[in-house]
């Protein structure tokens, strides 16, 4: 055997291994059977592609083309003509197929199968075909429902119907008696005016034939009948050339659906045409379409309306649709309906059943609602109101469906919450339990915390069956939410309020909701501003990683790209595990920070205890020179709306453009806010919040320092800060003045010792670094403890500011300076100059490290 054979038998054999178990959990995956039929046909076993077919067969429709391969494959067989077992098979392909598509071209294949079968003259094949077929005429059993399925299409539906009128003819010519003749033109008859009042495309070559056929058999009353045939020909002729017009714009269409629909809509507006031909129409629409459980749900709702008093028509349509598209919802329902009203509730909860085993529609929370919706109020139709039996079963259906729903992913919920206000509406209906009706609608909001038509369901229910406090109760926490519709909550809160809230209430209510809706405003203009900002941003970082990487080849980048070996990892994420000589990029994430502000419900904004201080103060910039500080309070609204503005001077004490302005309310501070941009004079002006200089806080006592040294001049706090957060709670990062030793301050004894791990022995920046425990006093002192101890001019560094990398080491040129000369001491100080040595004695006790003279 060859190798390519054998690869395809151990492909073979692999898939056979796990397919029961996929079979299990995705019975409805059509990319599986065609993947099981494409492996055994590769090895060429034709029972295993027989049984596969017949698998798939069982849970989804096979597609035509799919079809007619089956059909070459077993007349493929040898003597398969001959072979009862394999006509069985052939035609039994063929009945599944013309049960699932109306198609003129699949029954024009079964006809030529037959008329194959029929033209070879041998006793056995008789015998074999009929014990096939079923009948010994199934020639014509075949084209006379050939014939009566696809006569309504317009374009092709002649063709079999003339192949049907010429087999009668065949059985008229070959009669023995003369009654069995006339039987037989009496049909002919009946067929031609049938067929020339049914609009279709070669209505003048029917109509030809049709003159032909009375010529031949009823010569003698042929004026007659010419007369009564050309009357229905005229009328038919007006609808013929209606439907071209429309054929034609199908065309142009491209049998887009779009199109179908177009078609169907024309007729049924002018009510032009029958049940059969609406339903051709859809069929042919189906025949392109039918992985689209639109169009499927428009049909059925078509057969359902157009046939009164019967739905068995449309629940056939409906078990078709689910085996084209088992993962509709919709089309689950129309099955879990028409089965109860059929068969009963018992064979839709089977059915119901059948839709969640199989995991054909629990990928969506929508999909799963809706078969779930028809499954409650098909029990709730079928169920007993008298019968506890009974009730326990509603009872369990609708915890069941509610509970199969919401297990699945909450954004795929149903926004219109079919399922829930239909569980809610049994419960209290049906059952008389409000409570599990209150817990159903708070498990809802829970789950779905944005979902606005929650929240007003809720309290329309607590409205009804709970009390007007508790559905105000439900309306301010709604409120308060960034909800998918917050106008939804908005006007239903106003309408209870107005239609039995005091005055205070509506108030407050109408507080609320135009914060809300301002703060939803400022979060929008912020999303807008942020997206400009992020783009700025990345632009920027992408400038700064090529300029390093164009950047001349010193220090780390030479060891780079020389194809070092050596482990180098930057936390700030712009160059990481170059282990194999090459430099990786990234660029650092981008934080967005949000301008947080306070929300309240009810709460009086007017007075200045309603908000924290600092967040209803604005920091303003690029205020004109000339402006003073009455200037910027009435730029603000006046004092009614400020409590206080302070101008920003220069150290020669000028004013500088920036000023501070403390609001009197939140209603100010967003109005204040929305000035922002503001052209004054020649110059915009910018307002954000202000942000207060806080200092540092104290060392807790459960606070540890880790000492870390090694690292390179060009490694940045935020780099050191990033590693030790993998640790646990870094509270911050500091250095001493010369710059060679940083401090990270963890938040407990168990972090500290997790991050000196980390740091020993890892590598940044192409150093290597080491770690150990300190002391809180030796790394983190205050500015003030640490400006005046061990000052050199030779070794200080600035510290770094606003960038997370450290500035370079800057030598201070500084003039020699000569010997102080003592001074005798004296009764008074006053007037007499002291060195820094002596300062240094009296204000932190160092000796005086001069040199003896």
């Amino acid at each position: 055997m060859e190798k390519g054979e054998l690869s395809e038998l151990d492909a073979l054999s692999n898939f056979l291994e796990t397919l029961p178990d996929k079979l299990e959990k995705t019975p409805y995956d059509h990319a599986l059977y065609i993947k099981w039929m494409e492996l055994v046909r590769a090895v060429g076993d034709i029972d295993s592609l027989r049984i596969a077919r017949q698998h798939m067969c069982t849970r989804l429709a096979i597609p035509e083309d799919m079809l007619l391969e089956w059909v070459a494959d077993e007349e493929a067989q040898p003597n398969a003509l001959c072979d009862e077992l394999v006509l069985t098979n052939v035609v039994d392909i063929f009945e599944k197929g013309v049960a699932e598509h109306v198609s003129c071209s699949l029954w024009q294949a079964y006809i030529d199968f037959a008329k194959r079968i029929d033209s070879i003259e041998d006793a056995h094949t008789d015998s074999a075909a009929e014990a096939a077929f079923g009948s010994a005429k199934y020639l014509f059993s075949t084209l006379q429902r050939a014939a009566d399925a696809t006569g309504s299409h317009y374009l092709l539906g002649n063709a079999v119907w003339i192949q049907f009128k010429d087999i009668i003819v065949q059985e008229a010519s070959r009669a023995d008696d003369s009654l069995r003749y006339s039987e037989l033109v009496d049909l002919l008859n009946t067929l031609f005016i049938e067929r020339l009042s049914q609009p279709h495309s070669d209505l003048e070559e029917t109509f030809a034939m049709y003159s032909e056929f009375t010529t031949q058999h009823n010569g003698s009353d042929y004026e007659q009948q010419m007369v009564n045939a050309n009357k229905i020909v005229s009328s038919t002729r007006m609808k013929c050339a209606y439907r071209d017009i429309l054929e034609d714009s199908l065309a142009k269409s491209d049998g887009s659906w779009d199109g179908y629909l177009h078609y169907i809509d024309k007729l049924l507006q002018d009510k032009a045409a029958g049940i059969e031909e609406i339903a051709m129409l859809y069929e042919r629409a189906l025949a392109f379409h039918c992985y689209l459980p639109d169009a499927w749900d428009k049909y059925i709702l078509y057969m359902e309306g157009a046939v009164d008093n019967n739905t068995q028509v449309a629940l056939d349509v409906a078990r078709r649709a689910i085996r084209f598209c088992p993962w509709s919802g919709k089309l689950w329902a129309h099955v879990i309906n028409f089965t109860s009203a059929q068969l009963g509730h018992q064979q839709a909860t089977d059915m119901y059943s059948r839709a969640v085993s199989t995991h054909a529609v629990d990928y969506s929370m929508l999909e799963l609602s809706l078969a779930a919706t028809a499954w409650v109020a098909a029990m709730r139709l079928g169920q007993n109101c008298n019968d506890d039996t009974h009730m326990a079963e509603l009872d369990a259906a609708c915890h069941k469906s509610i509970d199969n729903t919401y297990s699945l992913d909450m954004d795929t919920a149903d926004s219109n919450l079919f399922l829930e206000c239909s569980c809610a509406s049994v419960f209290v209906d049906c059952l008389n339990d409000v409570e599990s009706a209150r817990r159903m609608w708070t498990r809802v909001c829970k789950s779905r915390k944005i979902c606005a038509n929650a929240w007003v369901n809720f309290a329309e229910f607590e409205l009804i069956h709970g009390t007007v406090s508790s559905a105000r109760s439900i309306y301010r926490q709604a409120a308060q939410r960034r909800l998918d519709a917050p106008e939804l909550v908005f006007s239903a809160w106003k309408r209870l309020e107005y239609a039995g809230g005091d005055l205070s209430n509506i108030y407050a209510a109408e507080r609320t909701i135009a914060l809300q809706r301002r703060l939803a405003q400022r979060r929008i203009e912020r999303a807008i501003r942020d997206k400009h900002i992020e783009a700025a941003e990345i632009q920027k970082e992408s400038l700064a990683v090529s300029q390093e990487i164009n950047a001349p080849l010193t220090g780390l980048a030479k060891r780079r790209r020389s194809g070092s070996h050596q482990s180098v990892q930057s936390i700030d994420g712009v160059v990481y595990d170059s282990g194999s000589g090459e430099m990786e990029l990234e660029l650092p994430p981008i934080q967005i920070r949000e301008e947080l502000m306070s929300s309240g419900t009810s709460t009086d904004y007017t007075r200045s205890s309603a908000c924290p201080k600092y967040t209803r103060a604005v920091f303003v910039k690029g205020v004109p020179l000339q402006y003073g500080a009455e200037d910027v309070t009435s730029l603000f609204g006046g004092p009614s709306r400020v409590e206080g503005t302070t101008l920003l001077t220069d150290r020669q004490g000028a004013f500088r453009g920036q000023a501070k302005v403390v609001l009197s309310s939140i209603d100010a501070l967003i109005t204040a806010l929305d000035k922002n941009g503001t052209k004054l004079g020649d110059s915009f002006i910018s307002v954000h919040i202000f942000k207060a200089h806080h200092h540092p806080p104290k060392p807790s006592v459960a606070e540890v320092a880790v000492e870390v040294t090694g690292f390179s001049p060009e490694t940045g706090n935020k780099q050191l800060g990033n590693i030790a957060r993998n640790a646990g709670s870094m509270m911050r990062v500091r250095r001493n003045q010369a710059g060679d030793t940083a401090y990270v301050v963890m938040g407990s004894q168990a972090a500290a010792s997790k991050a000196a791990n980390l740091f020993n022995g890892r590598v940044v920046d192409g150093c290597i670094l080491s770690a150990k425990f300190a002391a809180i006093a030796e790394g983190v002192k205050t500015n003030r403890e640490t400006s005046s101890i061990n000052v050199k001019p030779a070794n200080f560094i600035p510290r770094a500011t606003a960038t997370s990398r450290p500035a370079k080491k800057v030598k201070i040129a500084r003039k020699p300076q000569s010997p102080p000369q003592p001074i005798a001491a004296t009764s008074s100080d006053q007037g007499i100059k002291k060195t820094n040595a002596d300062f240094r004695m009296l204000f932190l006790g160092q000796e005086d490290e001069r040199p003896n003279r």
